[in-house]
Parts: structure tokens; C-alpha cells; sequence
């Protein structure tokens, strides 16, 4: 039946799937069985792609996981120093001129100081009871000839009060 309600009658139509009813129910069920099979395939990809993503996600944070290692990092670090300590080594042999060798020495106890500052301890694990001391911070107004001036406002605070 269509939308308004009135029915389609053709014979020639009627007649045609009279004659060939088997036909047609085989069609419809190879059809039917068709796209079952597709649904089938189609949802097993998606759970097999549901299982490859899963495992690369925990592939991906066992490789983290390696690479955030505290013992794997004190590696790299050591070898990056032994690297920069290689290619200083290399500078001050090569035959550059002596400006570019005194600009390299620079860089290395610059890269010095800064390692010694980053490795150096903390304050609270050289004195383990010291507490926290708390920071005053006092308002100081700058002075004029004839007092404190206060501080000047801002456009927008302008505004706010208008």
C-alpha cells in the first residue's frame, strides 16, 4: 500500500509472481542470506580491528613504559653527556680557529653549570625538618610630593566603574 492509502493493483504484475513464486522466494532468500553473510564479515573486521588497535595501545605504553624507565633515562643522560664530551673533544682537535674553540668552551661550562644545578639536592632533603617559611609581601605605594599616590587603574576597570 502507498502513503494515501490506495492500493497498486497490476494483473500482468500479480499474475508474473503467481507463475513464478518459487523463483522469486529463492531470490529473496539467496539475497537475504547474502547480507546476513556481510553483516557477519562486516562485524567480525570491526572486532578484529577492535582487538589490533587494543593490542597497539598497549604496545604503544609498554614502549613508553621503556622509554620513561628512571634507569633507561640515567643512560641516555650519560650518553648524551659523553656525546657532547666527544664533540668538544673533537672541536678542540680540529683545525678551526681558536675563536670558534673558546666559543665551544663557553657552551661546555655553561652545559656544566647547569647540569651541576640540576643535579644538585634539594634544600628540603639536605635539612629534612625544615618547615616552609611563609613570604610577606608588603603593598608599597609609590610616594608623591604630598603622600602616597594609589595605583592607577586599569581600562577596564575604568569601565567597571562608570
Amino acid at each position: 500500500m502507498s502513503d494515501d492509502g490506495k492500493r497498486y493493483e497490476d494483473p500482468e504484475l500479480e499474475r508474473f509472481f503467481r507463475e513464478n513464486k518459487d523463483m522469486v522466494e529463492r531470490l529473496l532468500k539467496e539475497e537475504k542470506e547474502i547480507f546476513t553473510k556481510m553483516l557477519k564479515e562486516k562485524k567480525a573486521k570491526y572486532e578484529n580491528s577492535c582487538k589490533q588497535k587494543d593490542k597497539k595501545k598497549e604496545a604503544a605504553q609498554q614502549m613508553m613504559g621503556a622509554f620513561m624507565d628512571p634507569e633507561v633515562q640515567k643512560h641516555f643522560m650519560k650518553m648524551g653527556m659523553e656525546f657532547m664530551m666527544g664533540m668538544s673533544a673533537f672541536v678542540q682537535a680540529s683545525p678551526i680557529p681558536d675563536m670558534f674553540k673558546e666559543m665551544a668552551g663557553k657552551a661546555e661550562s655553561a652545559g656544566k653549570t647547569a647540569a651541576d644545578e640540576f643535579c644538585k639536592e634539594p634544600e628540603t632533603k639536605k635539612r629534612p625538618n625544615a618547615k616552609p617559611q611563609k613570604v610577606e609581601i608588603k603593598d608599597v605605594a609609590k610616594k608623591t610630593g604630598t603622600g602616597t599616590k594609589a595605583p592607577r587603574k586599569s581600562t577596564a576597570a575604568k569601565k567597571d566603574a562608570e
